[in-house]
């Protein structure tokens, strides 16, 4: 007796047979899920408070600097209201690129020394925002200095001055908000 071989609609995994090899199947299907189409790229993380306006910035290379502007808008997605710390209107910023697995800082923000009252902004609400960059390149005395040669890549930005709670009397004026609160999607910055 001869069985027809009939394509099934769904994945074979799914084929009864035990719910390990299921189990097995998804766990395998959610690894690939990480990383670019390459599998080099920085893991798809989950919605992030901090969106950019675009996908792709560029850099624009000066006598000795390289200079972007980079929107975006933070959303407070958390449950509770978000401090943003200032001086007159300047945030601190990171800037980390993906490098061999891994995020690295790559250019500090560098801000006045003072405190203005800090922006609130409760659960839900949003903040529109642009990042000025002027930042001098490897070996310039300009500071703040992106400290590489060429600063295409992939880049995520981190907000240094969101905080969880805020008492303008106390060290740092209150706890940091968690690094999932401060993180911005993943981009690629490309120089020109």
């Amino acid at each position: 007796m001869m069985r027809a071989l009939i394509p099934l609609p769904f994945p074979r995994w799914l084929v009864p047979g035990g719910l390990r090899r299921s189990v097995v199947g998804l766990a395998l299907l959610g690894a690939a899920g990480c990383g670019d189409a390459r599998g080099v790229g920085p893991p798809v993380p989950p919605p992030v408070p901090i969106q950019t306006l675009g996908s792709v910035f560029v850099a624009t290379r000066r006598a000795s600097s390289w200079e972007v502007e980079i929107p975006y808008r933070y959303t407070n997605q958390f449950g509770y209201t978000l401090y943003l710390a200032n001086c007159n209107g300047h945030f601190g910023h990171v800037l980390e690129r993906w490098e061999a697995g891994e995020w690295v800082a790559r250019w500090h923000q560098v801000l006045p020394a003072c405190a203005s009252a800090p922006i609130v902004l409760p659960d839900h609400a949003t903040f529109d925002h642009t990042l000025h960059m002027v930042v001098g390149m490897r070996g310039s005395s300009l500071r703040p200095r992106l400290d590489v040669d060429d600063p295409s890549g992939i880049y995520r930005i981190v907000w240094v001055s969101a905080l969880s709670e805020y008492d303008g009397d106390a060290p740092g004026f209150g706890p940091m908000a968690s690094l999932a609160a401060r993180v911005s999607n993943r981009f690629t910055l490309q120089a020109h």
